[in-house]
């Protein structure tokens, strides 16, 4: 289990023995005095994995688009979520529907691993020697010529002020 878990070791195994007596999340939640959603993710994973629930498992797993893909057109066919996440022994069932739910927004390409961290030097944007100094470059001076006039006006200001109270 996370080291973040709201619910310490002694309640995840209560947790775990009220589900194998037959009690569901609500009913070991009541009984326990616990907050629901907590007992309800660990009865989720218990459902997965037994007793294994209790034991803190690999949270940075990284899967192959492919492989993916796979797992959603399966998904897509008629499989449970549950029983995909048994099968590939996934953490959560969520897997499988964040999975889902990302094909569904941007198709196989939203699948594809991401590129993390800090962009190439190379990659990043660098000004371009052929742009000419037209409109753009025309609004950055108009911009600048009027902040300079409030910058004197300030000046001016703090100096009256300055020589009124001297």
């Amino acid at each position: 289990m996370r080291p973040d878990s709201s619910l310490s070791v002694e309640q995840r195994e209560a947790a775990v023995d009220s589900f194998e007596a037959g009690y569901g999340s609500r009913a070991t939640a009541r009984k326990l005095g616990l907050p629901f959603r907590p007992v309800n993710l660990l009865y989720d994973r218990w459902v997965l994995h037994g007793r294994m629930a209790l034991v803190a498992g690999d949270t940075k797993a990284v899967y192959s688009w492919e492989f993916k893909r796979s797992v959603v057109a399966r998904f897509l066919a008629g499989e449970s979520a549950r029983q995909l996440a048994a099968e590939f022994n996934f953490s959560s069932v969520d897997i499988v529907y964040s999975w889902v739910r990302v094909w569904r927004l941007a198709g196989d390409e939203g699948l594809r691993p991401k590129r993390r961290g800090r962009k190439l030097k190379t990659l990043i944007a660098s000004p371009d020697p052929e742009r000419s100094a037209t409109v753009p470059d025309a609004a950055l001076i108009e911009e600048n010529t009027r902040l300079k006039a409030e910058v004197s006006y300030l000046k001016k200001l703090r100096d009256l002020r300055d020589q009124g109270q001297g």
